[in-house]
């Protein structure tokens, strides 16, 4: 499976404030030019705020 993939099934599965902040964080990176674009980038930020 490739990223896109992973990242699409990974957004559907979000729960309300997960979902709220993913839109918010990716939007955000898009305003700046860096574009979220990985999987690895997208577990990494989603851990950072809700695991650690």
């Amino acid at each position: 499976m490739d990223d896109d993939l992973y990242m699409e099934y990974a957004k559907m599965r979000l729960g309300r404030q997960a979902k709220i902040f993913w839109e918010n964080e990716s939007y955000a990176a898009y305003r700046r030019g860096q574009p979220i674009t990985s999987w690895v980038d997208m577990a990494s930020r989603l851990r950072n705020k809700y695991v650690l």
